[in-house]
C-alpha cells in the first residue's frame, strides 16, 4: 500500500513509521512537498494533519498554509488518476479537520476523521 504522512512533528512521522512497518511511506513535513507529492504520486491513503508549522525550515511559501489548502488541492487539483482512495484527517484541531472532511467529501473522496495518537 503506498501511503502519504503529512505532519509537522518528527515524532509522528517516527510513531508512524512503527505503525507501518510493511508499508511504502512518503514522509511530508509541510504544504509544498506534500503538494509535490500528490501531483505526481497516486496513494492508496493520505494522512493530513491541519496545523503545519515546520519551524526547522519553513519556505515563504508555506506560511500560514494548513491541511485544509492541502485537501483543497487534493479535492480541486488533482488529476483524477491521481486521487488517493481514502484521506485520514489526522489532526487534533477539530473544526480545522471537519472543514478538511466536509471539502475532501463534496468532492467524492472517502475520508476518515482519527485523530493521532502518540506511543507511549
Amino acid at each position: 500500500m503506498r501511503v502519504l504522512f503529512l505532519d509537522d512533528d518528527a515524532y509522528r512521522h517516527d510513531c508512524f513509521a512503527r505503525r507501518l512497518p510493511d508499508e511504502e511511506i512518503r514522509h511530508v513535513h509541510g504544504h509544498d512537498e506534500a503538494l509535490t507529492a500528490l501531483s505526481t504520486t497516486r496513494f492508496d491513503v493520505v494522512y493530513l494533519d491541519h496545523d503545519l508549522e515546520d519551524f526547522r525550515a519553513v519556505e515563504p511559501s508555506e506560511l500560514n498554509k494548513t491541511g485544509l489548502d492541502v485537501a483543497r488541492f487534493i479535492a480541486g487539483s488533482v488529476a483524477a488518476e491521481l486521487r488517493p482512495a481514502k484521506v485520514v484527517v489526522h489532526s487534533w484541531n477539530e473544526s480545522g479537520a471537519r472543514q478538511m472532511a466536509e471539502i475532501l467529501r463534496t468532492a467524492g473522496i472517502p475520508v476518515l476523521l482519527e485523530p493521532f495518537v502518540e506511543d507511549d
